[in-house]
């Protein structure tokens, strides 16, 4: 599940996985509330988990991304600006991706992707191009079943640097960003 204004009225709208359906579902907040489903459901890869919301496309909407587990891709709905979404543009990662998160982390101005990929024991990166579209997976060695990710600047440095939970070492791996700003 993740939140966030879908619809740009201010208030928190939902969207959640269903891995057994193939589906992501927006549920946007009629401020009274409830929740009304929008738009949706909208396909996604085999077996959806990890959600992120974020500005991909440079056009002020929040975008979903979603870690189709069992597809090995993440798969990305741009927001056509009233809170629904196209068809999912797919992007190839690693083994069994799990979760996502969205943040510049090149410095370049644009919104780039992290997902921890749990039967790699990877996490990947992709470069975002500031249109929706991402570059090639840049993988980086965690530990054994990366399972959980989070984003942030852990050696205070001013850069946002990647933690990844590691199921199958019962460990925590940090991923510290190495470009100046």
């Amino acid at each position: 599940i993740a939140e966030g204004d879908i619809t740009g009225d201010a208030r928190p709208d939902l969207v959640i996985s269903d891995a057994n359906a193939n589906t992501v579902t927006v549920l946007v907040n009629n401020g009274t509330g409830t929740l009304a489903s929008i738009g949706g459901p909208y396909p996604t890869g085999s077996s959806p988990y990890g959600l992120a919301l974020g500005f991909v496309d440079g056009d002020g909407s929040r975008d979903i991304v979603v870690a189709n587990e069992a597809s090995n891709t993440v798969g990305v709905f741009i927001n056509d600006s009233a809170g629904t979404f196209g068809v999912q543009r797919a992007f190839p990662v690693g083994a069994h991706p799990v979760a996502v998160a969205l943040a510049d982390l090149n410095l370049d101005g644009i919104t780039d992707l992290a997902v921890a990929n749990q039967s790699d024991g990877t996490v990947g990166v992709l470069a975002g191009a500031g249109d929706g579209t991402f570059g090639a997976q840049t993988a980086y060695a965690t530990g054994a079943g990366a399972t959980a990710l989070a984003l942030g600047d852990f050696d205070g440095d001013g850069l946002r640097d990647i933690a990844v939970a590691n199921n199958g070492t019962i460990t925590a791996t940090v991923l510290f960003a190495r470009c100046a700003p």
